[in-house]
């Protein structure tokens, strides 16, 4: 049990929230309380965790040597030495020969996408995240794919305004995230490594953050017959949202990054629920 335990600690959880987006093919089916849809689109939603996961564990084994250096990392199970390097190799294996089994079960079209998803994501950490706002696309593009094999689950498409909407969305949480970095940095008086300067940050959140409501609302005026715009409603949520990142990610009370923030926020979480609620009803009209 204690093996398992340390395992999911270096497959980093929190970070599985960057998966949630596969859940919109379902809210915005029509049918969100189909058991079958909710069944495969959980399924899916655990196949992307688990590779996500994946990616974790190949991280804290490549860099072992430098996290055993590192004040933090050097605490994780793998640097500290708790959970070996050998263990943490078989439990990658069986996860990733798990994951790519189950995600063709799901589909032909899941399956090829859960693997594109694994060696785009594997292609950032090892190289392409070095390269100025290459990070930010592939991000970006994940989430794409994640969105994608969706509606490859439960065969059920989705507006391309949306799909390019959780596109610029999540490179502005990124854009966020990189901004949250410089800032825990330049208060703890440290040096930053980071990518981007303070000038070019702040303007590519901007210019991702309209961008993203701005697509939103296209798709809002959009719909199959030309006749339904109730999707406007739902517009001030995501507005409001938007504003609750850039917020967070200036947030002086804690030393957290943004991620872990938005998990914990109420105010974030709560909008969330309440637009998911919101669009439900009103696709149901």
């Amino acid at each position: 049990m204690r093996t398992i335990e340390l395992l999911l600690i270096t497959m980093r959880p929190y970070r599985w929230s960057r998966s949630a987006v596969i859940f919109l093919p379902l809210i915005f089916s029509g049918d969100p309380l189909n058991w079958v849809y909710l069944l495969k689109i959980f399924v899916g939603f655990l196949i992307f965790s688990l590779l996500t996961g994946a990616i974790n564990i190949i991280e804290d084994i490549i860099s072992v040597e430098s996290d055993r250096n590192d004040p933090i990392k050097r605490l994780f199970p793998v640097a500290s030495g708790e959970l070996s390097v050998n263990k943490a190799e078989f439990s990658l294996g069986a996860v990733l020969v798990g994951s790519f089994v189950a995600s063709f079960f799901l589909g032909p079209g899941f399956g090829i996408a859960a693997v594109l998803y694994f060696f785009i994501s594997l292609a950032y950490f090892l190289y392409l995240k070095k390269i100025v706002f290459m990070d930010i696309v592939i991000v970006a593009t994940a989430a794409g794919i994640v969105i994608s094999a969706g509606t490859a689950a439960i065969s059920k498409p989705v507006s391309g305004w949306l799909v390019f909407f959780v596109f610029m969305s999540s490179a502005f949480v990124a854009l966020s995230g990189r901004t949250r970095e410089l800032i825990l940095a330049k208060r703890s008086e440290q040096q930053f490594a980071g990518l981007y300067e303070e000038k070019q940050l702040e303007q590519s959140v901007m210019i991702s953050a309209s961008s993203a409501l701005i697509v939103y609302a296209m798709y809002c005026l959009s719909s199959p017959d030309g006749t339904n715009f109730n999707m406007i409603y739902t517009l001030p949520l995501a507005v409001y949202g938007i504003y609750r990142v850039l917020f967070l990610t200036n947030d002086n009370v804690t030393e957290a990054p943004l991620e872990k923030l938005l998990l914990r926020d109420p105010f974030f979480l709560g909008t969330v629920i309440v637009w998911v609620i919101t669009v439900s009803v009103l696709l149901a009209l």
